[in-house]
């Protein structure tokens, strides 16, 4: 059922390429076509960049085996966690209006808030809240909104009950509710809620015209990317009181132009839209992930090297979808893909599409061998239990959209 949607949205290759690398984006696209019916993806669109220059970008599959409506890249879908560089960037911009320094205690600008302990409570920076080096561990707090009716204030209120087991600002523990305790932050100083600046100072100085922040806009046939466990659409997840860490939805196209910012150093086509001074304190090393100097968190960007190069990247899941940015700063280049299905396809093209980008041939993923490969993974993926557990969650039904 999936393949009958695979070749209906249009593949954007500049006409400017040599033939050769012409020739190697279309091998890339029959891999990834053969990839979304081997992985049995419901939907893909994906994005490349190289040299500054978006040399590829298509979509793949279905927005809902329900509907049967062709993914473009202009399908809207849920980012999740690829959505805390957009807060990191709002303090940026409040930064760069001298409004905020990245060092300020978060109680100058929020003095209600409390964690357990009393003086990390008084110590705590901006630049602790956004690089997960709170003290919180990992996914700490996140019973507090995930399913629940809480308001982001309340959650925040609560966040004051979790001990602290990391050391800090020396361990990291991956944060959602610190990320919503910045968006509150830039709340406090703007006068403006968290989705209004953002949509404001960003999407629309960008041109990111198919982003948003809520799901107001949502309606019967609009083109959304719907999430899918084991291959049955389900509703999304409301994400709104967690927005500010995992609530942004965005089509390749808009994604694209944000990569472009980060790989311009903060310009687009020429265009300064944030300091390179902010852009260059995001992109550094704030926290390391291991024992490795090479490995770590700065804001809003999990930072890492390979060969000596720079290599800044994140992730978004939730209930039935799957996001990855990469960006390599040092060749303008990137790479971005969205899914409405969780699986590991991801990594497997960005693997492949890597390979492209670092030298003039395509490597030896592109074989049955590899296609093969994928069957058996995602064969056993979807059924381990504790993957098919954790995807099933209770959450909004279907008549609110």
């Amino acid at each position: 059922m999936i393949g009958k949607y695979l070749f209906a949205a249009l593949l954007v290759v500049p006409p400017c390429l040599a033939p050769a690398q012409q020739q190697h984006l279309s091998n890339i696209d029959d891999f990834i076509a053969k990839q979304v019916v081997d992985y049995k993806m419901p939907g893909l669109a994906i994005g490349v960049i190289r040299d500054h220059q978006v040399i590829f970008k298509k979509g793949y599959g279905t927005t809902s085996l329900s509907n049967g409506l062709a993914v473009n890249t202009q399908t809207v879908f849920p980012i999740s966690s690829c959505t805390k560089s957009f807060t990191a960037v709002a303090l940026g911009i409040l930064v760069e209006e001298n409004k905020l320094n990245w060092d300020d205690k978060v109680i100058q600008y929020l003095p209600e808030f409390k964690l357990s302990d009393p003086w990390i409570t008084k110590e705590l920076t901006i630049i602790d809240l956004l690089s997960h080096r709170s003290g919180l561990a990992t996914f700490d707090g996140d019973l507090l909104w995930y399913g629940t009716s809480y308001t982001r204030k309340e959650i925040a209120q609560k966040i004051r009950y979790a001990t602290i087991r990391n050391d800090f600002r020396t361990e990291m523990g991956y944060q959602n509710v610190m990320y919503l305790v910045a968006g509150l932050v830039v709340e406090a100083i703007s006068g403006k809620t968290w989705e209004a600046f953002v949509r404001e100072q960003i999407f629309v100085p960008l041109g990111m015209s198919n982003s948003h922040t809520d799901r107001e806009w949502l309606k019967p046939g609009s083109n959304f990317a719907f999430p899918h466990i084991r291959n049955k659409p389900i509703p999304p997840m409301d994400m709104s009181n967690i927005a500010p860490a995992g609530g942004i939805d965005a089509s390749i196209d808009d994604l694209l132009i944000w990569m472009e910012m980060w790989l311009g150093e903060g310009s687009v086509e020429e265009k300064r839209f944030v300091d390179d001074g902010a852009i260059q304190t995001m992109t550094s090393l704030k926290v390391l992930t291991s024992e490795s100097a090479d490995n770590g968190y700065g804001l809003g960007w999990y930072i890492n090297y390979e060969q000596v190069k720079k290599i800044i990247r994140h992730d978004g899941g939730m209930p039935g979808y799957h996001s990855s940015i990469v960006l390599f700063p040092e060749t303008g280049s990137g790479i971005v893909i969205l899914t409405n299905k969780l699986s590991p396809i991801n990594d497997q093209l960005i693997n492949v599409i890597k390979s492209y980008l670092q030298g003039p041939t395509v490597m030896n993923w592109l074989t049955a061998d590899s296609a093969m490969s994928a069957k058996g993974t995602v064969y056993k993926w979807d059924r381990e239990p504790e993957n098919v557990n954790k995807l099933n969650s209770s959450i909004t039904g279907f008549d609110d959209y």
